[in-house]
């Protein structure tokens, strides 16, 4: 989530509840959802949400996507005026065919695309593509915060000390 003030925007919002609690308990406004790929556990609250906020502005990658939404692709930038920020848009293929991320000088929302101590599973994409979208991020400033969509950084060391050995 990003807030100023009361409005927020929510990034990938796979299930309606815990979202619509806090928004209702803190009196946040919502006013845009970022979506960086299709699977359910990224959308699966879009729809809920759309029923309390039927105003809200969608972002979202070329997909067919069951609610209406800003369709983005490659070095869009997207403004969210009531927060005052804006966010380029990364097209990270790898995880998912139409994966995105967004990014602004100081933020990298990067869903399945990296974690901690490594990057998502391949779903459609290849192992060239992966690598090509992680060099790419590799190249926003070292001082950038990344919010992955999920915390495998624990998995990700054991795994790669099985590896090791």
């Amino acid at each position: 989530m990003i807030k100023k003030n009361r409005d927020v925007v929510i990034v990938d919002p796979g299930d309606s509840s815990p979202v619509l609690s806090l928004l209702k308990k803190e009196g946040f406004n919502l006013k845009g959802i970022l979506i960086t790929h299709k699977h359910a556990d990224h959308i699966g609250g879009i729809e809920d949400l759309i029923k309390f906020y039927p105003d809200v502005k969608i972002y979202g990658p070329k997909n067919e996507f069951n609610f209406t939404y800003d369709l983005v692709s490659n070095n869009d930038l997207i403004t969210i005026n009531e927060l005052g920020i804006s966010f380029r848009v990364i097209e990270t293929p790898g995880h998912t065919l139409d994966h995105i991320v967004f990014a602004d000088k100081n933020h990298l929302f990067c869903g399945d695309t990296l974690f901690g101590c490594g990057c998502g599973k391949l779903f459609e994409g290849t192992f060239s593509q992966m690598h090509t979208s992680l060099k790419l991020l590799s190249k926003l400033p070292g001082s950038i915060k990344i919010f992955c969509a999920h915390e495998y950084t624990k998995k990700n060391i054991e795994f790669a000390l099985t590896e090791e050995k």
